[in-house]
């Protein structure tokens, strides 16, 4: 058995070799460089059509989901109600965790460097072991049992909230987040994240916080690392100590140094390694691991989820929607520039003969700028004003528009996106209806076939995520569901009673536009499909109706009637149905 200090160099050469087939297979090298044309930032001067982020921010709001939702089917048939459960503890996790959010920020990874990741954990950020977590429940008054949103597991180490500050990770609790591509590193054999053997996440954290964290062993010797071979330029100029020097040039006071000292960065390596299930993670410039122990997380597989829209063919790295367009993109800033130029260079100017006229050359130029309608320039030869002064000529070349619209056509066809899709009216020519819909459909195939991606990456995550749950839920919850008669009851769950194999699924279709008019023709639509059904709850079928008007108060608008009323109502609207009133009268709140 190899021991702990060869194992040791046995990884570093291991992040070393998966570091060069990210190079080369994923052209790592140039996302900064991508990420800068994202933010309008591109070589060489001059005018720039950012083609890259209204392509982006074009796409982006078509296939994230507007409002995440995910089913999960039984597979087992006594498990139908615990599905119910886990349906209603995963949506609404979903917004607990912001996944919503993560999702958005992946996907701009997944155009600029080919690949999105996402993370999976629980309690902490940086790493989790049962044996630093206490799972007690704290008793409410009068006997009541806490709702679940009322997190009551704490973490024995009091450090842990003073090192540990994300808003969206609290002890007890799953949590999901999206990983820059730039942090990721998987071995070099593996095609996608579930054939990987390792994947290593790097992270960097503050020298005192490091010291601090009770989860970390063999801290007492590092120090702040920054590995010039892993960090990137960005990575770089973004941990860099914060008070390297005053603002005024003059030498830093005690207290300043004091100060850098403690924003010291450390660069981490955090490594999942499947085979083994377990957790290690290394300093590159330390000589100890701080973490070996078994991956707690590796239940359903690795801690990770990653996707890509264009995948590789013998590669976890994809392959970048901005590589493929950048020719053209640079093509296009020259062009635009060009156009910049010569819209310069067509200002009309003119050539003057010095001493010509009687005024000096700056007052000459002042009266030749004037917005006065009448200017008058005495000469003070004998020549003829044609003589000592000449206009030069200019012109725009009108290719350079054909040019750029001929290039940015490619570049649509290239990201599979007309010009309606990019927030464009087309009026080159007239479609015939049957023609702009088929064009609609074609246009929609890759930006549904990404969405279905995005739902399988969805899916997935919540499958992980419940695993993490049925493991480590062990104290009892309240959860709140709709009743089979109304209303909502209340039912107490751990982990453990909801364990079980689902099928998770995500409708694609969540990812469309809803606006004020579609929910509100969807509320009249459903009214007058269910008015008068004496299965339903008629006052909540008008008050969601009422809801989708923006200025009607439902509270104010519905009148109570008496309960004889209702149970005609009722009976009439039964009897028009060619069906029998319920004996069992009017429901609470309705006919």
């Amino acid at each position: 058995m190899a021991s702990a200090k060869t194992d040791l160099t046995l990884w570093k050469a291991r992040l070393g070799s998966a570091r060069h087939s990210r190079q080369t297979l994923g052209n790592s090298d140039d996302w900064t460089k991508f990420e800068q044309y994202y933010l309008g930032k591109y070589p060489g001067g001059g005018l720039s059509m950012n083609y890259t982020f209204a392509l982006i921010r074009s796409v982006v709001p078509l296939i994230y989901f507007r409002n995440p939702r995910v089913s999960a089917l039984p597979r087992k048939s006594e498990a139908v109600e615990r599905a119910e459960m886990v349906e209603n503890l995963d949506n609404w996790l979903i917004q607990e965790m912001n996944v919503k959010r993560e999702m958005k920020r992946s996907i701009v990874d997944g155009y600029l460097c080919g690949v999105g990741v996402f993370k999976i954990g629980y309690d902490s950020q940086y790493g989790y072991a049962a044996s630093n977590t206490v799972k007690a429940q704290v008793p409410l008054e009068d006997g009541k049992v806490a709702d679940m949103s009322d997190e009551t597991l704490t973490s024995v180490d009091e450090d842990l909230n003073r090192i540990e500050h994300h808003a969206d990770i609290n002890p007890g609790m799953p949590w999901v987040l999206r990983v820059h591509p730039n942090d990721i590193l998987v071995d070099s054999a593996a095609t996608c994240i579930e054939d990987a053997e390792w994947v290593a996440h790097r992270y960097y954290r503050r020298l005192r916080d490091v010291k601090a964290d009770s989860k970390y062993t063999n801290t007492k010797n590092i120090c702040a690392s920054h590995d010039q071979d892993f960090a990137s330029q960005s990575d770089r100029d973004r941990h860099t100590d914060e008070l390297a020097g005053s603002s005024d040039g003059t030498q830093p006071t005690n207290a300043d140094q004091a100060e850098a000292k403690s924003l010291e960065w450390v660069e981490l390596w955090e490594i999942h390694h499947a085979p083994t299930k377990t957790v290690k993670v290394l300093c590159m410039g330390h000589d100890k691991f701080l973490v070996d122990q078994p991956d707690e997380l590796q239940i359903d597989g690795l801690p990770f989820v990653a996707y890509s829209f264009n995948p590789h063919p013998t590669s976890f790295w994809g392959i970048s929607d901005v590589r493929t367009l950048l020719p053209q993109q640079l093509e296009l800033n020259e062009v635009r520039s060009l156009q910049q130029k010569f819209r310069r260079h067509a200002v009309k100017r003119l050539i003057l003969q010095r001493g010509a006229f009687d005024d000096d050359d700056k007052t000459v130029e002042e009266k030749m700028m004037s917005e006065d309608a009448k200017m008058i320039l005495w000469c003070s030869t004998d020549k003829s004003p044609d003589e000592v002064a000449k206009e030069l000529q200019s012109f725009i070349p009108q290719d350079l528009g054909v040019w750029s619209e001929s290039i940015r056509q490619d570049m649509r066809e290239i990201a599979g996106m007309g010009r309606n899709q990019m927030g464009e009216y087309d009026k080159s020519s007239r479609r015939s209806a049957t023609e702009a819909g088929i064009v609609q459909q074609n246009s929609q195939l890759r930006t549904d076939e990404r969405r279905d991606v995005l739902a399988d990456v969805l899916a997935l995550i919540m499958r992980k995520v419940n695993q993490i749950i049925f493991k480590n839920w062990t104290v009892k919850r309240v959860m709140r569901i709709a009743g089979q008669e109304g209303g909502y009851t209340w039912k107490e769950y751990t982990g453990q009673d909801l364990a079980g194999e689902y099928d998770y699924r995500v409708e694609p279709d969540d990812a469309l536009p809803y606006t004020r008019e579609t929910r509100k023709t969807e509320a009249l639509l459903l009214h007058q499909t269910l008015q008068g059904n004496p299965r339903i709850n008629q006052d909540e079928l008008l008050r969601h109706l009422l809801g989708s008007f923006e200025s009607a108060e439902p509270g104010q608008l519905i009148m109570k009637l008496p309960a004889e009323m209702e149970m005609m109502m009722a009976a009439e609207a039964a009897q028009n149905q060619g069906g029998k009133p319920s004996g069992a009268g009017p429901r609470p709140g309705g006919a």
